[in-house]
Formats: C-alpha cells, structure tokens, sequence
C-alpha cells in the first residue's frame, strides 16, 4: 500500500531534550520546505495510482522519509 506521508506520532525524547537541540539548521529548514511541497509526491502518486497499489499489500515506506533520506544521502 502506498503511504505518502507518515503518521506523526510524537516521541519521548521530545519531552526530554531542548527544543533548541532539536531545531534543524538552516539547510535542512529549507529543504524540509521544499519538501512539504505537494508537488514532489505528486509523481509517485500518479505511478503507483495505475498499479492498484494504493490500497493492497503491506505498507512502503512512506514517499517523504524517502526524499528526505535521499536528500541527505546525496548532500
């Protein structure tokens, strides 16, 4: 099943570490913009769309860790 976003779900180091610690620098502040864009999920959508793999089988993972881990993979 294709999943473009991921629930979010909140953490326990959340709680615990400064908000400040946890801030991203500016680089990724802006390619984390770029990337909330609907227009980078949209291309997989379309793909997967005529597949039927929307609603069947085991969850992917989801299409934005899959940019974001590219984008840092690649940097």
């Amino acid at each position: 099943m294709l999943r473009l976003r991921s629930p979010q779900q909140r953490e326990i180091w959340e709680m615990v570490i400064p908000k400040d610690i946890l801030a991203l620098n500016e680089e990724l502040a802006q390619i984390d913009r770029f990337l909330d864009d609907e227009r980078f999920l949209l291309p997989y959508f379309k793909k997967h769309k005529t597949f039927k793999k929307l609603n069947t089988g085991r969850n992917s993972t989801p299409i934005e860790t899959y940019l974001r881990m590219m984008y840092l993979k690649h940097r």
